[in-house]
């Protein structure tokens, strides 16, 4: 490391202890009190389908993609409230380290919370319960003579008419036996079944059928002082920059996975609290090898599977050094072995998920400390014959004006598949800012700003965002906010390219609830994308929707739900691409362990740049079934 890094990470530790004012909770920016399927996450979100990639990719949206999963993830597995950390606190929407502190505190002097609302005793939580409701839980320790099995299960069916495709059939169920040995596992049909069809010394990889197979399952044990697992698992450490294949949801351990994304089939064992005088240790090894197999999809003879095309071998450890519950030093280090033996040249994009043959490992250390109110958070990472990567936080909060400080730095070839953080990006180093300031229970406004270089290519691009919250009446929340995106404010000291510019988009919301057992929300979205520097020529998308929800009276825990939707990218253009939807939903509860959710949806998508234009409607019906015993 030369001294220019050096001075760098010396200034910057210097502003973030002493000028960075405090900091808040993470901020998804919208209102997630209305969550209760991923379904309602996914709503947040704008896709668009790349056509040269063939796949769906993310366009926008209420949330990033990343929020989207880490969403996604505390959804479908829930913080327990009476044995989450602080930094699993911290991850609920709204919540504060100074408010998760409290929730510990609380738990601690007065035993564990008997349901999740109970939380609103805690002083200052009231206020955000509706947002941290659809993502937590309690798991109430039974009495002896009420030990043994409980279970889970939740079964999806999703069927598209006239889309060619098989039902999408999604199965989970989880058991879990004297609240210390925990098994599950995952059935889902997938929509594609990868294949390759050989002529002569060319392989090409295609996409065929469906099939149903057996994706998740593992057996978690959990005592007080150790816990291990076998099967497929999640890991994560300090801020996710060495390793975290479980996202800023966890961040310290093991954890059984039974989510769609991020796979590692192994074991891991975790030794908990290692005594030293009034110090503890954690330490935590693990080992994975995920094998891919590519069957092929010819009708000739010759066909067969190719057994491990793709197989990765993964080991690794770590130790962490707790000074208190707050302070924390840890160490970790983890190496990967690739190999693909594939014994054709090969032809598909699809093709680029696989890494080639190599072998690399990544140690690194993560730090956390709190001085007075000040959350602070330190982690640096390098690669073996590659470059470094290091992230500072500083998360602070005042009563009411909160900002949180992120410096990061990325090398080139810091290549790192397995590591979840801030700024995923090699290549690549950057800073945010980002506060909010409340007046009072009327008026919040919101400020955020980010700016990143690329090292290869010195550009540097920046993002703005300012948010208006306002509340005229308890029943009414409108909001507004804008947001900048400047590409190539600076390259290497040339002017902007003339490919890249800027964009604007623009939000207005309005939630109005005239009736306790009635919410309406309306949302409209312009975004103006700048097509050309030396013309004064925009692309301009549009986006909007209106959502009306009732809660019957009759019967007990009915739900209907409600939505239209219209989408208008390239408005001036003749390539641009329509969009509306409508859907209608129910939600049952049968009772508090048994709920159905039935939802159709009328879509009709119109692309008038492809020839020919996807126009023709489809409807799809989707039934979602949660049963708990």
């Amino acid at each position: 490391m030369d001294y220019r890094k050096k001075l760098t990470i010396l200034i910057t530790v210097g502003f973030l202890l002493f000028f960075a004012p405090p900091l808040w909770a993470y901020d998804y920016a919208v209102d997630l009190s209305g969550v209760e399927s991923e379904d309602d996450l996914y709503d947040l979100t704008e896709w668009e389908y790349d056509y040269d990639e063939e796949e769906w990719v993310y366009a926008g949206g209420d949330i990033s993609e990343e929020d989207y999963e880490l969403l996604r993830d505390l959804f479908n597995n829930p913080v327990d409230l009476n044995t989450a950390s602080r930094k699993e606190l911290y991850n609920l929407p709204a919540m504060t380290y100074p408010l998760a502190d409290r929730i510990i505190a609380y738990r601690e002097r007065y035993g564990p919370f008997e349901k999740p609302e109970d939380i609103k005793k805690v002083p200052g939580v009231e206020d955000i319960y509706p947002q941290i409701e659809p993502f937590a839980t309690v798991e109430k320790k039974r009495k002896k003579e009420e030990r043994g099995w409980k279970g889970e299960s939740r079964f999806k069916f999703k069927n598209t008419e006239k889309d060619g495709e098989r039902p999408y059939m999604y199965e989970r169920l989880r058991l879990h036996a004297y609240d210390r040995v925990h098994l599950g596992f995952l059935l889902e049909r997938d929509e594609i079944l990868d294949g390759y069809t050989a002529t002569g010394s060319t392989a090409i990889i295609k996409n065929e059928d469906t099939e149903v197979r057996l994706l998740r399952k593992y057996i978690y044990m959990a005592e007080p002082q150790w816990s291990a697992i076998v099967g497929d698992y999640g890991v994560g450490f300090g801020q996710g920059l060495v390793f975290n294949e479980t996202g800023r949801s966890k961040a310290h351990g093991i954890y059984y996975n039974d989510a769609t994304t991020d796979r590692l089939l192994g074991a891991a064992f975790r030794w908990k609290k290692i005594p030293l005088g009034k110090r503890w240790l954690d330490t935590t090894v693990f080992y994975s090898q995920d094998d891919y197999d590519l069957p092929s999809v010819s009708t000739n003879r010759t066909s067969k599977t190719l057994p491990d095309v793709y197989r990765e071998e993964l080991e690794g450890a770590n130790v962490t050094f707790w000074w208190d519950k707050k302070t924390h030093l840890g160490a970790t280090w983890y190496q990967s072995k690739i190999d693909r033996d594939f014994p054709f040249e090969y032809k598909s994009s699809y093709w680029t998920r696989f890494p080639d043959k190599r072998t690399f490992s990544v140690a690194g250390l993560d730090f956390a400390t709190k001085i007075k109110r000040t959350n602070l958070f330190a982690e640096f990472g390098r690669r073996k014959d590659g470059g470094d990567a290091y992230l500072l936080k500083a998360l602070t909060e005042l009563e009411r004006f909160k900002l949180e400080t992120i410096y990061y730095d990325y090398d080139t070839d810091f290549e790192n598949p397995h590591s979840k953080s801030f700024g995923r990006d090699t290549d690549e180093k950057g800073y945010r800012i980002k506060g909010d300031y409340k007046f009072s229970r009327r008026w919040k406004v919101q400020g955020y700003y980010k700016q990143w270089k690329q090292h290869s290519t010195l550009v540097t691009d920046d993002e703005w965002r300012g948010k208006i919250d306002y509340s005229p009446i308890k029943k009414i929340n409108l909001s507004y906010y804008r947001k900048w995106r400047n590409n190539d404010i600076d390259r290497g000291g040339r002017s902007r390219s003339s490919t890249e510019g800027e964009t604007i988009t623009d939000n207005f919301k309005c939630k109005y609830r005239p009736i306790k057992r009635l919410r309406l929300e309306t949302s409209y979205t312009f975004k103006q994308k700048d097509a050309s520097k030396y013309t004064n020529k925009f692309q301009e998308d549009q986006t909007a929707y209106f959502k009306v929800r009732y809660d019957l009276p009759k019967p007990k825990g009915l739900t209907l739900e409600g939505r239209m939707k219209y989408w208008d990218t390239d408005i001036h253009s003749g390539r641009g691409t329509r969009y509306q939807e409508y859907y209608l939903q129910a939600t049952e509860k049968f009772t508090k362990d048994v709920k159905l959710r039935v939802r159709y949806t009328y879509k009709n998508y119109t692309d008038e740049g492809r020839s020919p234009a996807e126009d023709e409607p489809k409807k799809t019906v989707f039934v979602q079934l949660d049963i708990k015993w």
